[in-house]
Order: C-alpha cells, then sequence, then structure tokens
C-alpha cells in the first residue's frame, strides 16, 4: 500500500476509533457533563459523580435554591429533596476527601452559579487539618479558574479516564446494581458491600483513620481563617447559611481519643464556635452552628458482635459515616424542630455562652459510654495497636 494511502486510512480508523469512544462517553456521560445526550439507564449508573468534575457540573446546572456542602459524610447521610425542605430545588454538592481550603472556591462557586434560598454546610474535624490540600481532580473540573474548555470536552469525551468510568457504569448497568447516587447528588450506597457485615466496615475505617489519619492531623489557624471568609462569603450574598457539625460513631469519638487528639478535638469545637459567634456579631450574618456530635440516642447505636454479619445497623454505615436515616433526622431538627421524629436534646445550638457546658456534658457522656462498652473500646484500642498507633 503506497504511504500516503496508508496515513490517510490510519488516520480515518484513528478518527472512526476517537468519535465512537466519544460517542461511548457521551451517552454514559460519566460526569454529568451532557445531559442532552446522555441515555439515562447508563448514566444513573455512573460512580464518578462525586468526583470534583461532577460536582462542579451540578452546581452549574442550576439554579439551586438550596445546597448541600460539605465533606462525604454530608454527600452520604442529607438528602436535598428531604421533605422538611418544602419543596425547594435543591442539589447535594458535597465532595470526598475533602478540606475547608478545596471547599473554599467551591462555596464561591456555587454562589457565582447560583442564587440559593439557603445553603447547608456540614462541617467535621477533618475539614481543618492543616495538611490537607487540593484533589488531584480538582484542577480536573471547573471548579478550577480558568479552566480550558477545548481540554477538557476532550477529557470527558476522549479521555481513557473518561472511557474506564463509561465501562464501570455500563458494567454496573449490566449487573443490575442500584444506582451509586441520586439525581441530586447524594451517595445512597456504600462503596464497600456489607456480605461481611458491618463490624468488619467500622474496623476497615477505624484503622483507615489511624493509619492514614489521625497519625499527623493538626488543626490549623489558617483552615479557622478560611472558614471565616466561606461565612463572610456567603453573607456578602445575603445567604442564611446553617453550619451543622455532622454525627459520627461512639466508637469513632473514642478513636479520636485513643489516638490522643482529644484535647486538641475539644479546642477545635471552641474554635469554630468563636469563629461563628463573631460573624453573627461583627457583620450580622445570618449563620447559625449546630453540632450533632454526642452519644445517645443515635450515635452509641450499638455494633454487631464479632461474626455478626446478618444485623443491620438503623443509622449507621460505619463509624464516621451515618446513613439517610439519621441524617434525615439532622434535617428535621434543622429545619422542623417542632417535629416529633428526633429524640429531644439531638443538636446543640452551640454558642460562646455554652460551649463549655456542651463539652462538660460530651466528656461526661462519653465516659458513661467507656463504662457500658468495654468490648468496643478494647475493639478501637486493638485497631489502633494494629495500626502502629499505640504500642
Amino acid at each position: 500500500m503506497p504511504f500516503k494511502r496508508y496515513i490517510l486510512v490510519m488516520t480515518l480508523l484513528l478518527g472512526l476509533s476517537c468519535l465512537s469512544i466519544a460517542a461511548f462517553n457521551l451517552a454514559v456521560d460519566p460526569y454529568g457533563a451532557y445531559p442532552w445526550a446522555s441515555v439515562k439507564w447508563l448514566h444513573s449508573r455512573s460512580g464518578e459523580k462525586g468526583t470534583r468534575t461532577a460536582r462542579a457540573e451540578l452546581l452549574r446546572r442550576g439554579p439551586w435554591e438550596f445546597i448541600i456542602l460539605g465533606s462525604s459524610r454530608a454527600q452520604m447521610g442529607y438528602a436535598p429533596d428531604h421533605p422538611v425542605l418544602g419543596g425547594m430545588k435543591g442539589c447535594n454538592a458535597a465532595l470526598p476527601a475533602t478540606n475547608i481550603r478545596e471547599l473554599q472556591p467551591v462555596v464561591d462557586y456555587a454562589l457565582r452559579h447560583n442564587d440559593p434560598k439557603r445553603i447547608l454546610f456540614a462541617i467535621d474535624f477533618l475539614l481543618f487539618d492543616g495538611g490537607r490540600g487540593f484533589q488531584h481532580d480538582f484542577a480536573q473540573s471547573y471548579f478550577t479558574p480558568g479552566r480550558d474548555a477545548i481540554s477538557y470536552h476532550l477529557d470527558n469525551t476522549i479521555s481513557f479516564r473518561a472511557t474506564n468510568a463509561s465501562y464501570k457504569a455500563l458494567m454496573s448497568a449490566l449487573r443490575g446494581e442500584r444506582p451509586r447516587f441520586t439525581a441530586l447528588g447524594q451517595t445512597v450506597r456504600h462503596t464497600k458491600k456489607l456480605s461481611d457485615g458491618h463490624r468488619a466496615l467500622f474496623a476497615a475505617k477505624l484503622t483507615e483513620f489511624f493509619a492514614e489519619t489521625y497519625a499527623d492531623l493538626h488543626t490549623s489557624p489558617d483552615r479557622l481563617e478560611r472558614f471565616r471568609q466561606i461565612i463572610q462569603a456567603v453573607h456578602a450574598e445575603g445567604v442564611p447559611l446553617d453550619i451543622v457539625i455532622n454525627p459520627i460513631h461512639a466508637a469513632q469519638l473514642e478513636a479520636i481519643a485513643t489516638a490522643g487528639l482529644w484535647t486538641e478535638f475539644e479546642q477545635w469545637l471552641r474554635d469554630v464556635t468563636l469563629v461563628v459567634e463573631g460573624e453573627r456579631q461583627i457583620s450580622g450574618a445570618n449563620v447559625r452552628l449546630v453540632s450533632f456530635i454526642g452519644y445517645a440516642p443515635y450515635c452509641d447505636e450499638p455494633i454487631p458482635a464479632p461474626g455478626d454479619t446478618e444485623t443491620t445497623m438503623r443509622y449507621w454505615w460505619e463509624s464516621s459515616h451515618c446513613k439517610d436515616e439519621l441524617g434525615g433526622l439532622v434535617l428535621e431538627r434543622l429545619y422542623a424542630p417542632g417535629t416529633s421524629h428526633f429524640a429531644p436534646g439531638f443538636g446543640v445550638d452551640l454558642t460562646t455562652g455554652n460551649i463549655e457546658q456542651y463539652l462538660a456534658d460530651l466528656n461526661t457522656a462519653r465516659q458513661i459510654w467507656v463504662e457500658a462498652n468495654p468490648g468496643d473500646v478494647a475493639f478501637v484500642c486493638d485497631l489502633a495497636r494494629k495500626a502502629g498507633l499505640l504500642h
């Protein structure tokens, strides 16, 4: 074959291959960038809806009236279409494995593309770790200012990343698996299967914290200042801001204490309370801070016994992530406080006037839990020891 014809044939084959790959990726649309072209049956099975690319697309497709922001704890726990929200058009744009530094431009982006009536900002201890920065896929998303449109669309249509994501979504659809995300962004299925039981999920999550997170976690003044700036940015747009401190299981609280971080954890609670109170008093920000850190009656749900792989926990996937059942109670406490669906005393509005009493009550509740659950305390300590955090 003449060389020119060979080049022409190869060019045509390459072009057809790229077009075929692009058509496949448009049909699946794993990041939600092309809803006009996607096949809903395929797109709904995409496991990439939690990526920064997909979250930016979700926020850009507004306008949303109610926006949920935060980490994976918010992503899994809070339904943006809960009945207590009164039919507001809402989305859950929380990011997994994030931090305050990364969330600051996300909040700015959300405000730039929407005119929300209310924002729910769900925070936790990890968000303020000074050692955490931007995740690798942040730069691939429109969250990054000046993101090049040509490379962005090429990445979404013909890259290996997009094609691999589309293939996984296709396999998930063919296997008949339940979608992991709702159309509004909430995670409704854990990444790991429950075949080994909740106790195994608890062990895996706590080990992850001991080995990768708690060994070198230090809250940062920079993260507190960025937290303040987020409150100021939302206030500047005249949007009411509800800040919640996510609930975590008693075993996770014990892990914080076992890792020697309890004093720093208490100081973090004081610091965020001081920041919120300061913005309320100085700028008149419409912001409140409600903590769901506690023990009874939800965060001390018994962990299934060793060997029990059948018991299904009502409120928890594992120690760090609550189910929608508990997240729904958080939303009811925030937006329908007159309901009788949640236990009295669930959720405490923190101020500088009650923070010390709150911490005293928290320590008392922890002592009661420790004395009543020696097996779970030993379970946590054993995991810390195996991870090399205790000797």
